[in-house]
C-alpha cells in the first residue's frame, strides 16, 4: 500500500474510533432538587456538596469535616442541578456568611446535613444516564455544633501554622491526605487557623495522615502571597500518627509565601 493509501486508511480508522467513542453511554447521571430554609424561603447561593459513600464517611461537622467530592450552587429559587458519576452519595449544604469560605460550617451559618428521621445521613443513588430529583428539602437551618455530633471524645490533630519568619498564620486551613505526596484529593479539612496560627483538624478515625496547609480552600497553582506549608518537607513529608478518640498535638507546619510576579525572590 502506498503512502496516500495509508493516510486514507488512518483517517477511516480514526473516524470509526471517534464514532464508537460517541456511542459509548455516559457514566454520569443528573441530580436535582430544591432547598428551603426551615419555616422560610429558598436557600440562595448556597454550596451543595456531594460525598461519594465509597470514598469515606458522611460529613459530620460536629466531629470532623470531610472534603466534598463534587459541589455546585443554588439559584435564586433554591434549585440546583449537577451531573455526577454513577454511585451513591451523601449530601451537605452550607451557605457561608462571608460568601467566600468553602470549608466546614461555622456557628450560625445555614446548614443541611441531610439526616433521616433516625439521625443517619441520607444516601442518594445516581444512575448512569438517568435523572434523580430529590424534591424539596425544607430543613436548612442555622448550624449549631452541639447538635451535630459535638459530644464525646474526638479524634484530631492540633498544632500551629507559621510563616518563614516563624510568625503565626491566621485564616489558613490544613488538609489531611492518606498519601505522602499530598497531591490527590484530601480526605479531611480543618477549621481556619486563629490569630495565634493554631488549628484543629478533626478526623473520623485514627491512622497515618500527611498534612498540607494553604491560605485558600481548594487546589490548583498557588497564587502570589498565598501561604503553603507541609509537615516535614517536600522531599521528606512526615506522617502524623493518630489514635482514634485522642488528639495528637504539637504539630507545626512551616509555611512559605509565594512571591508576587516580578519580585526579586521570583527572579532568582
Amino acid at each position: 500500500m502506498n503512502k496516500s493509501g495509508l493516510v486514507v486508511l488512518f483517517i477511516i480508522l480514526w473516524v470509526c474510533t471517534a464514532a464508537h467513542a460517541i456511542e459509548i453511554p455516559s457514566q454520569q447521571g443528573t441530580i436535582t432538587g430544591t432547598l428551603m430554609i426551615k419555616n422560610g424561603g429558598p436557600v440562595i447561593s448556597a454550596g451543595v456538596m456531594f460525598f461519594n459513600t465509597a470514598v469515606g464517611p458522611p460529613p459530620m461537622p460536629g466531629k470532623y469535616w470531610r472534603v466534598a467530592d463534587v459541589k455546585t450552587g443554588t439559584d435564586f429559587n433554591g434549585k440546583f442541578r449537577l451531573n455526577l458519576a454513577a454511585g451513591t452519595y451523601y449530601m451537605g449544604v452550607i451557605k457561608h456568611l462571608s460568601g467566600k469560605w468553602a470549608g466546614p460550617p461555622e456557628e450560625g451559618e445555614l446548614f443541611l446535613p441531610s439526616p433521616d428521621a433516625q439521625g443517619v445521613c441520607r444516601q442518594y443513588v445516581v444512575k448512569a444516564g438517568e435523572a434523580t430529583d430529590i424534591g424539596t428539602l425544607a430543613e436548612v437551618a442555622p448550624f449549631r455544633r452541639a447538635e451535630h455530633g459535638g459530644k464525646g471524645p474526638i479524634t484530631a490533630i492540633e498544632g500551629s501554622i507559621t510563616d518563614e519568619m516563624g510568625n503565626p498564620v491566621e485564616n489558613a486551613i490544613v488538609f489531611a491526605f492518606t498519601r505522602p505526596e499530598a497531591a490527590a484529593k484530601p480526605i479531611y479539612v480543618s477549621d481556619k487557623s486563629g490569630k495565634d496560627g493554631k488549628f484543629l483538624l478533626r478526623l473520623n478515625e485514627g491512622g497515618a495522615f500527611y498534612l498540607k496547609a494553604r491560605s485558600v480552600y481548594g487546589g490548583g497553582k498557588p497564587k502570589p502571597k498565598e501561604i503553603m506549608g507541609l509537615y516535614g518537607t517536600a522531599a521528606n513529608p512526615l506522617p502524623v500518627k493518630v489514635v482514634t478518640g485522642k488528639i495528637t498535638g504539637g504539630i507545626v507546619l512551616g509555611g512559605f509565601m509565594f512571591p508576587e510576579r516580578g519580585s526579586k525572590r521570583q527572579q532568582k
